[in-house]
Formats: structure tokens, sequence, C-alpha cells
């Protein structure tokens, strides 16, 4: 699988196609399948609920909202484990989570880009300007 461009807050909907090594469909009839996307450091930021499809040897993932997801690279997996619990199958994928560009809902009341009103001014910079 290819890695994935996101928006941070959109869902994210994944297929993915499992094959024998002749190239013939996986069986995902008698499996479970599971995964997780995790970030640079390892830690856990979603647990994935894959679902087998109607399509044989393929498999979805759908995310409803990313919107608590660290901005990044982050790395994802799905596997696909046999009955006995041995994982046969691993399909592993890279998402890159960037910042939306236009924000489809106004800020929430508490931000303020200038600071509180009223709040006295920044002390001033003891930069003096190039000239």
């Amino acid at each position: 699988m290819t890695d994935v461009r996101i928006k941070r807050g959109m869902p994210l909907s994944l297929n993915v196609v499992f094959a024998n090594a002749d190239g013939s469909a996986f069986d995902l009839t008698t499996v479970v399948l599971g995964g997780t996307v995790r970030d640079a450091r390892d830690n856990l930021v979603q647990v994935l609920q894959p679902q087998a499809s109607t399509v044989a040897g393929a498999a979805s993932v759908y995310v409803p909202s990313t919107a608590a997801w660290p901005l990044g690279l982050l790395r994802g997996d799905i596997v696909v484990t046999d009955p006995d619990g041995t994982a046969s199958i691993s399909e592993a994928f890279g998402i890159r989570v960037e910042r939306p560009v236009t924000e489809l809902s106004p800020p929430g009341a508490t931000y303020d880009p200038v600071g509180d009103a009223g709040a006295p001014p920044p002390a001033p910079s003891p930069f003096a300007p190039v000239g």
C-alpha cells in the first residue's frame, strides 16, 4: 500500500487488498483483522477496525474523524491474524496528517490570536531594527 495524505479532522477511508504468493485473493473469511496508527514515538494514535468487504481478499477501514490526530508523519498497519493467534499478513502504510488550509468551522470562543482583552502589551523587544 502506498502512503496516504489527509487533512486533520477529515475522515480516513482505506481499502486494502490481500493476496497470496501466487497472486490469488487471500481468504479473509476465517481470520481476524486488526490494526493501529502510531506516531513517530510509537504512541498509539488510533485503533483500527478493518472489515472484510464483499470483494475477495479486500478489507476496508473507516475512521470518521481525525481531529485529535497529531500533525506530521504517522504509520499504520492492518494485520491479518489466523484463528490460532499468529499473524499471517501485515500491510503497513504511512499517513501524512496536514493542517487544513481552510477551516470549516470558526475557531472556538477561547481562541484569541492577540491575547486577552485588556491585558497589558508585551514587553518591548531588546533587538533594534536593522536599518
